[in-house]
């Protein structure tokens, strides 16, 4: 089925087959000279050959799609990234019929629970496998081949035939059966040149009135070849060119799709749910640590040595941390369905977190991304897949001012034809002397260009929109570049602040509670300590994934972060060091000392 593309279908088969036995009847047993059967066999091969192609199931027209289109991805994955990736949008479903899949099913699937351990390696293969985002972008790079298909057939040999059965009854009260098959091929060439040829039969039997027969049979060839408007491959074949090159925009997209799917939708999600558990332990050690607090005053109270007024701030400590706990709760409840929504997993799941993730990032500590903005946009320019399609698309916007501005010349085409006739359907019978051919020319003067006046001077319109798109994408490189360093030095510098915030955070909690118990400070000094504590051990978890997930984008931006490497969220991306110039002015200098913010203004 590859590759044969039959225009239009056979008639209605009851009808041709009523035909083809009056055909048998009153023609094919006629021994009359001139009427054979060479000429039936040729015609019953011909209509054969047609019902055989137009007989293909359509379960194997889509496996040639998907052959044809797997083909032009993979030869764009070649020319992108060197190799093929096995690229496919099969899903659970996709070798069932439709009509086999029933809704229950899928709300089985949707109800289903159960409990589940999740590492983050686990988390990236799930969205890979189960993301509906995700599996729409490959969807969309699939039809992209598509498309391109259908371009390559338009240049490609299109097989044609037909077959049209009639029974007339004429004023003259006569009747007549008649039956019209065609077979033949048309060709369109880069240059613009359309090429038809073409087998004809027409039989006619009338059996009722003066029983006559009658057979003509026709072979012909007709080349016509623009020369003005429409000639040129770079005219002509600009579709096939623009399609082609879209499926290597959708490769190229596909694959920083599935860097930031990977980074922004799996691995800084998994983190930040991390973070939220982090903190419900937080909170719940600070609820423990207030039910201690408000034990020991009333202990103290009891005696005497501790006020009411500061038992009761100990019980409304108390209070206060339970409420913030189950808050705390309720947000990583939150957060965690959100992500199975992510990874398009049933909400009844429950799904185990893996901790390893943070205690990696705490043991590989903060990986420094070393380069200047200057050198870090030089990169970027070149790595950037994204950047890259709108420098491409660019030049086509360029190439489209040229194909619009054609569109404008007179239609002046040069027509051949060629020609044979038989009076039977036998098509050994032809007499080859007594041929027809014709050469000539064909003028269409340009008197009205309304349409392709306006579609040329739009063109000038979407080549400067395309350029602007351009400078802008540059723009916004720069600006992601610019941030993302002086981001990550900032969440360098909040880390260690909060890191010390903690240590400080810690002490101030042993010794507040020792001098309380000393009766030399009151309970709201250990509470305070309490709260700082909780408050900064949060702090310090979210700066350490601030920090990498800064990190990461960063490397993204830059176009090096590579989602296929293993654990690539812990690998360093060793960066070409240039001439150091370019770097920005930040708020802080590595070590602690800050900028003065007249230096931070250029007034110094």
């Amino acid at each position: 089925m590859n590759g044969v593309r039959p225009r239009t279908l056979l008639g209605n088969s009851s009808l041709n087959a009523m035909l083809n036995a009056q055909y048998r009847r009153s023609v094919c047993r006629n021994t009359r000279p001139g009427v054979s059967w060479a000429g039936t066999a040729v015609l019953c091969l011909a209509t054969a050959a047609l019902v055989a192609l137009t007989a293909c199931s359509a379960r194997q027209y889509k496996r040639a799609a998907d052959r044809e289109v797997y083909g032009i991805v993979g030869d764009a994955e070649k020319k992108v990234h060197g190799k093929e990736t096995g690229f496919n949008i099969d899903t659970p479903y996709s070798k069932r019929a439709p009509k086999e899949i029933k809704a229950g099913e899928i709300i089985a699937d949707r109800i289903q629970d159960g409990r589940k351990f999740l590492s983050l390696e686990d988390a990236l293969r799930i969205a890979i496998g189960n993301s509906r985002a995700y599996q729409t972008r490959k969807e969309t790079l699939y039809l992209s081949g598509l498309a391109l298909t259908r371009q390559r057939y338009e240049f490609g040999p299109q097989l044609f035939g037909t077959s049209t059965g009639s029974l007339n009854r004429n004023s003259d009260k006569t009747q007549d059966a008649r039956l019209k098959s065609q077979v033949g091929v048309d060709q369109l060439l880069k240059t613009g040149a359309q090429l038809s040829a073409a087998i004809a039969n027409d039989i006619t039997s009338f059996y009722v009135g003066s029983h006559t027969r009658s057979a003509v049979s026709a072979m012909s060839v007709k080349l016509t070849q623009p020369l003005l408007r429409g000639a040129g491959s770079a005219i002509v074949a600009e579709t096939l060119t623009q399609a082609e090159r879209n499926v290597i925009y959708e490769v190229r997209g596909f694959s920083r799709f599935q860097t930031t799917f990977a980074l922004d939708n799996v691995v800084v999600p998994y983190l930040r749910l991390l973070q939220q558990k982090d903190t419900v332990r937080n909170q719940y050690n600070s609820y423990q640590n207030a039910i201690k607090s408000r034990e020991l005053s009333e202990a103290l109270g009891f005696d005497g040595r501790v006020s009411r007024v500061q038992v009761d701030q100990a019980r409304q400590r108390e209070l206060d941390s339970r409420g913030a706990y189950l808050l705390a709760v309720e947000r990583y409840r939150d957060v965690l369905d959100t992500y199975k929504s992510t990874l398009s997993l049933p909400l009844g799941v429950e799904l185990q977190p893996d901790d390893k993730a943070i205690d990696d990032f705490k043991a590989m500590g903060l990986d420094p991304v070393e380069v200047t903005e200057k050198d870090a946009y030089t990169l970027a320019v070149q790595q950037r897949l994204d950047l890259i399609n709108e420098i491409d698309r660019f030049e086509d916007a360029q190439r489209k001012v040229k194909v619009f501005a054609n569109a404008l010349l007179p239609d002046l085409n040069l027509v051949s034809t060629a020609s044979i006739d038989s009076r039977n359907p036998d098509y050994t019978k032809f007499d080859w002397d007594n041929y027809r051919t014709s050469v000539g020319l064909t003028l269409n003067l340009p008197l009205d260009r309304l349409k392709e006046r306006n579609d040329y001077r739009a063109s000038f319109i979407t080549f400067e929109r395309q350029l602007r798109t351009l400078a802008q994408s540059l723009d916004d490189l720069r600006n992601d570049v610019r941030q993302g360093i002086r981001g990550l030095q900032l969440a360098r510098e909040t880390y260690e602040v909060q890191r010390r915030s903690v240590e400080l955070a810690n002490q101030r909690v042993e010794s507040s509670d020792m001098l309380f118990q000393a009766g030399r400070v009151q309970i709201r000094d250990l509470l305070d300590a309490q709260d700082a504590q909780v408050r900064a051990q949060n702090a310090f978890t979210q700066a350490l994934i601030d920090y990498h997930a800064t990190r990461l984008g960063l490397l993204r931006d830059l176009g090096v972060l590579n989602a296929d490497d293993e654990k690539f969220w812990l690998k360093s991306y060793p960066l070409p060091k240039g001439t150091g110039e370019g770097a920005p002015v930040l708020a802080a200098k590595p070590g602690g000392e800050v900028v003065t913010p007249e230096k931070l203004f250029g007034n110094e």
